[in-house]
């Protein structure tokens, strides 16, 4: 499975790569020739980060290219719970609370990335870009004693095992209609599927020029 993702990601990458040192044929670059194009909208990173705004902006230069941005993270985070104890971590919690048993973690992330774009024909439009995402651990126990948390639960976090790591991320943009553009692509870390859509600014017709 892991093989087969980072394959996967090296085609694409591979791909993309060509797409910009090809640059756009003759033809896409006369029907993409307009002035510059604004997208914005809705991106996820399935299945750990269902949550994310982003936005492109692509120049009419070479047929069209131009820059994408995101930021993602996870908005089920245990830190939202009511049994989430603010201002203690697993380790203080593991060396003062007699007995205190550990049941499970869950790890949060949120990553921010840019990326280059490059327009291949007026239906098509390829990213490859990186970012930095972040995670963070928590996790969950049971005291005994019910002292602490809720019946005993509680989620603290754990703050030693926290980093941030490079994310790879890359994909395609697909025009569904005048305006609204369908994102997919993969991404590294953590990896899972990108998923998105983008509302385009409507372009502004060219004004011939007064004689």
């Amino acid at each position: 499975m892991l093989r087969s993702g980072r394959s996967a990601l090296l085609a694409l990458a591979v791909a993309a790569l060509a797409a910009f040192a090809l640059g756009a044929s003759p033809v896409v670059a006369q029907q993409d020739a307009s002035p510059l194009r604004l997208g914005l909208g809705y991106t996820a990173n399935a299945p750990e980060m269902l949550s994310g705004v982003s936005g492109y902006v692509i120049f009419p230069a070479k047929g069209g290219i131009g820059l994408y941005v995101d930021a993602k993270f996870n908005p089920d985070s245990p830190r939202r719970d009511d049994n989430f104890l603010k201002g203690r971590t697993a380790l203080q919690v593991e060396d003062e609370v007699a007995g205190v048993q550990f049941i499970d973690h869950k790890d949060s992330y949120r990553s921010f990335n840019a990326a280059l774009v490059r327009s291949i024909n007026p239906h098509l439009m390829l990213y490859l870009g990186a970012g930095v995402s972040q995670m963070t651990r928590y996790r969950q126990y049971f005291d005994p004693s019910e002292e602490m948390g809720l019946a005993g639960y509680f989620w603290v976090e754990a703050s030693d095992e926290a980093g941030s790591s490079l994310n790879v991320l890359g994909g395609a943009f697909f025009r569904m209609s005048s305006v609204l553009i369908f994102q997919t692509g993969i991404e590294s870390n953590p990896r899972g599927f990108t998923v998105g859509a983008n509302v385009q600014l409507p372009r502004r017709p060219k004004q011939a020029e007064s004689k």
